[in-house]
């Protein structure tokens, strides 16, 4: 039997973040093969280098991840040539996972092998193979399963170790902290529960429906008036004609349909609003052994949302349209409709920060900046119940922080990440 032309090669995003995938890898070696290898990129890894380039755990993974994506550019507009006896072929779709039943949607790995044993079954005479590095040892299982063939590098073909800076930094904080542990304080800042890491939950677009019951329970509590049958009775004739005109009931009936149509309005886009936002406390915290004096924090957030904190948005939410009066006593009026419908009625999540001072700035985005007088030892405080809703679509993002103290040695510069699951990119975004 003739050898095959070429080898399709499936590589997980490992290959590309632990070994020269264009620079230094052998690819006849790791194929046993003299063939032309074609290197399939599929769109799953796309998403997961694209993902990894801002979320990943340490910052050689991210800089490998970034370093990838920009070769890949090169290649696919024929900047850069691949390497010698390969050719680089991007998919420009994802296929159906559902057509693999024992394969979870929710893991990218199992979307990587659905593309593999898609393109196995559209083209049965090509010799298709998996590469991976793949240290959960989960992947292999699965293809083996399949009857997929897959190869590993050899550890020898690994990139050296990279010493990670934010790592450094640590040690280097650490130690110092360990020095002067009984003199300096060690502050922090994160969300509610003390992570600097918040899941952003996409919309459910159920807002329309919640809007239609809501509507239904204020035609109810203002229905449209008539005007009311004739009375023999000369006092009931004389208050009807004071209260019920057929005129009064008219003007009254126009300024209701007017305020309908107003409070709909109101209430779409406060719905519409509530689905793209989410809601989270910023708190600062000092682990050390002595206070922090004049702890100074900056958070800078990108665009694509509006930022305020949570009073601002409860008063938006209840500043809706207020119905007429209607032309007769004793009738029931509108009830502040923002707190008797649930979709409004929020909790309000009060907060207090003395002897602090806390300011909200925007431009096309937003720099938070916090100023406290002293953050005592072992102490956690809330800066802020904030309230962010996106402009579209929730997206993934980083809100890079610095922090100083009079006593803190250094600043402390980090990021606190937002993010969104399955969120495309956008930008410098995640």
């Amino acid at each position: 039997m003739p050898p095959k032309k070429s080898i399709h090669v499936f590589p997980d995003t490992n290959i590309f973040l632990h070994f020269a995938a264009f620079d230094g890898l052998d690819w006849q070696s790791l194929c046993e093969t003299d063939a032309i290898i074609q290197i399939h990129i599929s769109q799953s890894l796309l998403a997961e280098l694209n993902k990894l380039k801002d979320t990943g755990a340490t910052s050689t993974v991210r800089k490998r991840a970034a370093t990838t994506i920009k070769t890949l550019r090169e290649i696919h507009a024929h900047g850069r040539q691949a390497p010698s006896r390969t050719k680089v072929v991007f998919a420009v779709s994802n296929p159906d996972i559902s057509r693999f039943p024992r394969l979870n949607p929710n893991v990218q790995d199992d979307h990587l092998l659905a593309e593999i044993l898609h393109f196995a079954a559209e083209n049965p005479s090509e010799s298709v193979v998996l590469a991976t590095d793949d240290g959960g040892f989960g992947l292999t299982v699965k293809a083996g399963h399949y009857g997929v063939k897959w190869v590993e590098p050899s550890t020898a073909w690994r990139l050296p170790a990279e010493p990670d800076p934010h790592e450094i930094e640590l040690q280097k904080l650490r130690r110092e902290n360990e020095r002067l542990r009984n003199t300096k304080p060690i502050p922090s800042v994160g969300f509610g529960d003390g992570a600097q890491i918040l899941a952003v939950c996409k919309a459910s677009g159920e807002w329309q429906a919640r809007l239609r019951k809501i509507m239904e329970e204020v035609r109810k509590k203002h229905p449209t008036m008539s005007v009311p049958p004739p009375s023999e009775t000369p006092f009931a004739i004389s208050m009807s004609s004071i209260y019920r005109t057929p005129e009064k009931v008219a003007a009254y009936n126009s300024q209701l349909s007017r305020f309908l149509q107003k409070m709909e309005e109101a209430l779409a886009e406060r719905l519409s609003a509530k689905e793209r936002t989410i809601f989270f406390e910023l708190k600062v915290s000092n682990e050390g052994t002595s206070p922090a004096a004049d702890l100074r924090l900056h958070i800078h957030f990108p665009d694509g949302f509006t930022l305020q904190n949570k009073e601002a948005w409860d008063a938006y939410m209840k500043n809706l349209p207020s119905p007429p009066e209607p032309p007769e006593p004793n009738i029931s009026g509108f009830r502040d409709i923002a707190q008797s419908l649930s979709m409004v009625h929020l909790p309000r999540q009060s907060y207090e920060a003395p002897e602090s001072t806390i300011s909200i700035r925007r431009t096309n985005s937003y720099d938070l900046n916090y100023r406290l007088k002293k953050l005592q030892q072992h102490e956690a405080k809330t800066i802020a119940s904030m309230a962010l809703t996106f402009d579209a679509e929730p997206f993934s993002f980083q809100a890079e922080y610095r922090m100083t103290a009079d006593n803190l040695l250094e600043p402390l510069i980090g990021s606190l990440v937002f993010s969104a699951p399955s969120a495309p990119p956008k930008g410098d975004r995640i």
